[in-house]
């Protein structure tokens, strides 16, 4: 690899929050970008508030980065944001969520997910704290984030679009568990 940045925002990691911008982790986690047909370009700007959410309305041009989000999902499992009380409270909202891509994954792992899920118009994203056990019994944790952005999709392709990229999704996360996990 070069180290220059590329697109698709995906970031592991299983030592604190320091997040590996995968391009990729492994030929297996390659081919499955490949396979998807994700483009590698230019890096996501940091996170930013550009707007506040009206109520009852819709924002779209907030943005934030694997990296972050990966930092983000650290310091709430380690109890760091805001304090340990509220972490693990705002964890426990992020707990069991219905709307995982990997959701259909979990059995085949035996893993429990905390995370998040976004799909707008051209970019579809997972957020997730896996946790799974070691052969030993240990329970170990990593973050799993992937957001596929297509600025040039128009909206009423979206439905199609979302498909295919969460099928993306599940295909890296295979390869990157498979990765992760290793003895």
């Amino acid at each position: 690899m070069d180290g220059s940045p590329r697109k698709t925002g995906l970031a592991c990691s299983s030592t604190g929050y320091k997040a590996t911008r995968v391009s990729c982790a492994s030929t297996s986690t390659l081919r499955a970008c490949r396979q998807a047909s994700l483009s590698h370009s230019s890096c996501s700007p940091p996170t930013s508030i550009v707007e506040k959410i009206p109520e009852g309305g819709k924002t779209y041009r907030n943005r934030t980065t694997a990296r972050n989000l990966n930092a983000l999902l650290w310091q709430l499992h380690n109890g760091k944001l805001i304090s340990p009380a509220y972490s693990s409270r705002m964890m426990r909202h992020l707990d069991g969520y219905s709307t995982s891509r990997l959701k259909a994954l979990q059995s085949d792992f035996d893993l429990d997910m905390a995370g998040k899920t976004g799909f707008v118009s051209g970019l579809n994203g997972e957020a997730a704290r896996i946790s799974y056990k070691t052969a030993k019994g240990e329970t170990k944790h990593y973050n799993f984030i992937v957001m596929i952005e297509n600025t040039k999709m128009p909206g009423e392709n979206g439905a199609a679009w979302g498909k295919r990229t969460s099928r993306a999704i599940r295909s890296i996360f295979k390869a990157v568990h498979k990765n992760m996990v290793k003895p």
